[in-house]
């Protein structure tokens, strides 16, 4: 596998309490990119969360924000945790509803 530079500037990105956007054509590497970013972080003993919108039974966690939050607190509690969302350009108006987690404060 090559070892990509986007992969070091998302290492070093971890630590920001920010959102960080994969784009790119289909078969690029973004899915294979966030696994190696959540391998990272399960090594350093983080929790994380991977869900994948082409995934049947991670859908419906996407049906509102509370839903989402719901499922995020579910998984990960109250602790500090990273979320890894794959495909989520199939969310009707992904990016407001991204935005409007955020802007919640709440992750």
């Amino acid at each position: 596998m090559i070892k990509r530079k986007l992969y070091s500037e998302l290492i070093h990105h971890l630590e920001h309490k920010e959102m960080s956007i994969i784009v790119g054509p289909r078969q690029a590497g973004k899915t294979t990119l966030m696994e190696l970013l959540k391998t990272h972080l399960v090594k350093r003993g983080e929790r994380t969360l991977f869900l994948n919108l082409d995934i049947e039974w991670d859908r419906p966690h996407f049906e509102s924000q509370a839903a989402l939050i719901r499922k995020i607190q579910l998984e990960l509690g109250q602790r500090r945790g990273y979320v890894f969302i794959d495909e989520i350009q199939r969310k009707e108006n992904a990016g407001l509803f991204l935005k409007g987690l955020f802007d919640l404060q709440l992750l």
